[in-house]
């Protein structure tokens, strides 16, 4: 399931949840209207319905919201890198902040849910565990961090990964925009030629088969690499998903050369649909049309 996949998935059934909430009550309740499976499943789910539910369904909705967002950009086929970067620095912004207070709003979010369908406003209590030693982060000997510190840690490490796994993409990128940050107008015509002919130079050694720093300025050759750096690998998986679609059980002894040209027209369906077919369809007509002897 992909990340837009899973933010519908979320934001749904936080924009649903109150009817979801009524129709497994619903199921419950009224059992005879319904098969023993059916209310046993739901008698399940309204028990893995509390506080932390709640908060970490709210919690999740803000940050996939965010990713989402940029992610669908970062698809876009005309994306460059050096807008791409700006977006993942943007990203990395929007969760640092969720995590300074992302927490505590999910968590009064929660709780207005909670009253609302009459459930306990606080976390499940955890069995306590008698420990030895002194535990320096409740600060007490013998007992338990609460239910809710142990959440919200959990939420805290999670975020810290996403953060990392951000920065290490955002550094990537950022490198590579900025071996190509003086092909942009204004710097092209604020710098001088000295500065100029630093930076070509440098990236025909980067990129030593495509450019010869030895020929200035070759900024035809460069831009192209530029524009033409894929940002991610959306395109390569989309065709993919288009052979799942194409090449189905009821087609499976379909030939290579076929599949491959339903594929293209598949993938190239926004020029396919502007070709004229009436020409092609005629020519395949007249050359396929059965010769019918008249007695």
């Amino acid at each position: 399931m992909t990340v837009h996949h899973k933010k519908q998935a979320v934001s749904a059934l936080k924009l649903n949840f109150k009817h979801v909430y009524d129709i497994l009550n619903n199921m419950v309740t009224n059992m005879n209207d319904f098969n023993k499976n059916t209310t046993t499943s739901a008698q399940q789910i309204l028990k893995q319905i509390n506080l932390k539910f709640l908060c970490l369904l709210h919690f999740w909705d803000s940050i996939l919201g965010q990713i989402d967002k940029v992610n669908l950009s970062l698809q876009n086929q005309n994306q460059t890198i050096d807008v791409a970067t700006k977006s993942l620095e943007g990203l990395i912004e929007c969760i640092q902040n969720i995590r300074e207070n992302g927490f505590e709003n999910a968590l009064n979010e929660a709780k207005k849910i909670a009253i609302l369908i009459n459930i306990p406003t606080d976390f499940p209590t955890t069995r306590k565990i008698k420990r030895k030693k002194y535990d320096l982060e409740s600060n007490e000997t013998g007992t338990n961090k609460s239910s809710e510190t142990i959440v919200k840690l959990q939420c805290y490490q999670s975020l810290d990964s996403i953060i990392t796994s951000l920065k290490w993409r955002f550094e990537k990128m950022s490198n590579i925009s900025l071996n190509f940050s003086f092909l942009s107008g204004r710097n092209l015509s604020t710098m001088g030629i000295d500065d100029i002919k630093k930076w070509s130079d440098d990236l025909a050694l980067l990129y030593s088969v495509d450019l010869n720093g030895d020929v200035y300025p070759n900024l035809e050759v460069a831009l192209r690499i530029f524009l033409t750096m894929p940002v991610t690998t959306a395109t390569c998986e989309r065709s993919f998903s288009k052979l799942k679609l194409i090449k189905n059980y009821l087609r499976s002894t379909m030939g290579q050369e076929r599949l491959s040209n339903l594929a293209i027209l598949s993938i190239e369906q926004e020029i396919a649909s502007k070709i004229d077919y009436t020409s092609i369809i005629e020519e395949f007509a007249s050359k396929k049309a059965r010769k019918v002897k008249f007695v």
